[in-house]
């Protein structure tokens, strides 16, 4: 459920998977879930990372992962996420 007002609250939820919930300070309505501070510093790192590597001098493939990566935002499958991490030691980013 969304609603109209801008006003939102964070409300921490230990008690579930979710670091905490957003829901709006007037009406109470559910916004959407908070990312956990280790999240989001590691969300921060990888786009670091992309930034840095799409920089370097990469192979049609690395260059065309790398955008693809990019594109997708921070949701990688295991095998993406272990190649991201190998470029990065390769290439010292």
């Amino acid at each position: 459920m969304k609603c109209e007002h801008a006003e939102y609250d964070l409300v921490l939820t230990p008690e579930l998977t979710h670091h905490g919930k957003y829901v709006c300070r007037n009406c109470g309505a559910f916004l959407g879930w908070a990312k956990k501070p280790a999240t989001i510093e590691r969300d921060k790192r990888i786009a670091e990372a992309i930034r840095v590597l799409k920089q370097k001098s990469l192979t049609e493939w690395e260059k065309s992962f790398v955008l693809s990566l990019e594109k997708r935002g921070q949701h990688f499958s295991p095998k993406q996420q272990a190649r991201l991490d190998q470029m990065i030691a390769d290439y010292g980013c």
